[in-house]
């Protein structure tokens, strides 16, 4: 397409040639009328230079101004040329690129400050792009999900390798609680903003473990302080009765039977008196006494307790221990009653006739303790460290929770379920 510049070059350069070839032809004999004619030719010719270099002025600077707004650059400004039509032209111009730049300013400093509002959020953060791809993550997201970004980055939630993924993956708009199992629960929260005209989702994600635990457990101390006070003094008044009935009458119940029977009835109370104290120390632990405590000989020992029971029914130790000692700061009593309870359920999960393997490690300083069994119920596994929850017939519920008490409290990471393999493992990472 012939732009304007040469058109009017054009233009200007085919009607002066013919204009010098009339005057050529037909004044040649009539010499001041030819010398005029080209004297007005060139004065012609001086004033078609000029209207051009007027016209092909605004021309360059619509041009300049048009290749300024295409690059972004909002800080150049265009000279005022001395036209008035024109100079109002210009200064409009040179008006809206310094509202552009204020703009531009304005929105990069929102950006900066939103960006380091959401690396710094309690709360994780997940943006998903039009593909519902994850498009940013703050590092508290990261965290909630247990994987790097690189595994996250530019992929759907439901393909990323993590448990509380999945769960946000299916979820919709709105607010829910994710419970992964009885130790984690999370408040996830979807919506949608619109960034260009598009609708962009993005998430929120709060961590409720300690909240619901604290809730959870001022709940049942309250009932198990109620219970343990009622149940004690009414079990110690009967007792007493009874104790005294044998001791200072003994004429009167002469019935061996009878005898037997209050025997009994003392025996059954003492049982229901420890029974109640198994829920009560739960809610009475005190706290931690740290201690450097060797790792290795901590569960030596724990085995040697059960070494007899392990041969009786077929179970074979296997050791896989770090070639050093790991020592840690530790309770050594209220952890060696966490690893007393975690052999106890692998030897019942197994019956008779497996294998308990324990490994330690030192980067992080691990404990692993991996069983034969029968594994674990895939129904159940949400509610294993749940107070007052066994999946055994006869069971109390009481065994996990105070392991999961105990750990807590030294600040232990902890997993129970099967491994690659199958096999049932209890882990326990110490922050040390």
């Amino acid at each position: 397409m012939i732009s304007l510049r040469l058109k009017y070059i054009l233009f200007t350069a085919l009607t002066h040639g013919v204009l010098i070839l009339l005057s050529v032809q037909f004044l040649p004999e009539r010499r001041g009328l030819f010398f005029l004619a080209e004297l007005l030719i060139l004065i012609s010719l001086f004033i078609a230079i000029r209207i051009f270099r007027a016209f092909i002025a605004p021309i360059n600077l619509m041009h300049h101004g048009t290749q300024t707004l295409r690059d972004g650059d909002f800080n150049s400004r265009l000279v005022e040329v001395g036209q008035r039509e024109l100079d109002d032209l210009i200064q409009v111009f040179n008006t809206m690129m310094d509202r552009l730049r204020q703009e531009r300013l304005s929105q990069q400093e929102q950006q900066y400050f939103l960006g380091k509002l959401i690396e710094a959020s309690p709360s994780g953060v997940l943006i998903l792009d039009f593909d519902d791809r994850v498009s940013t993550a703050n590092p508290r997201a990261l965290q909630l999900l247990g994987c790097s970004w690189e595994a996250l980055a530019e992929r759907p939630l439901a393909e990323v390798d993590a448990p509380l993924a999945r769960h946000l993956a299916v979820m919709d708009n709105g607010s829910r609680i994710i419970r992964l199992d009885a130790r984690r629960a999370y408040r996830a929260q979807k919506a949608a903003f619109l960034d260009r005209g598009f609708q962009h989702a993005f998430l929120l994600l709060e961590e409720l473990t300690a909240e619901f635990h604290s809730i959870e457990k001022q709940a049942y101390s309250k009932i198990i302080r109620l219970m343990s006070h009622e149940i004690n003094n009414s079990i110690g008044a009967i007792n007493s009765i009874l104790r005294t009935t044998l001791d200072q009458q003994p004429e009167t119940i002469q019935d061996p039977e009878i005898r037997s029977a209050l025997e009994v009835a003392m025996e059954r109370n003492r049982n229901l008196n420890r029974f109640v104290k198994n829920y009560a120390d739960v809610v009475r632990l005190p706290p931690p006494n740290l201690q450097p405590t060797d790792l290795h000989t901590l569960l030596e020992g724990v085995v040697d307790l059960f070494d007899a029971r392990c041969h009786e029914l077929e179970i074979s130790v296997h050791w896989d221990l770090y070639p050093d000692p790991i020592t840690v700061q530790l309770d050594a009593g209220q952890m060696e009653q966490v690893l007393i309870n975690i052999f106890r359920n692998a030897m019942d999960a197994i019956g008779s006739r497996g294998r308990i393997t324990i490994l330690t490690d030192i980067n992080p300083k691990t404990i692993c303790l991996r069983d034969t069994g029968t594994g674990i119920d895939e129904s159940i596994r949400e509610s294993l460290f749940s107070p007052f929850f066994s999946s055994k017939p006869n069971g109390q519920g009481i065994g996990l929770t105070l392991s999961r008490e105990i750990l807590e409290n030294h600040g232990c990471a902890y997993s129970l379920g099967p491994n690659a393999t199958g096999e049932t493992t209890f882990t326990i990472r110490f922050d040390d």
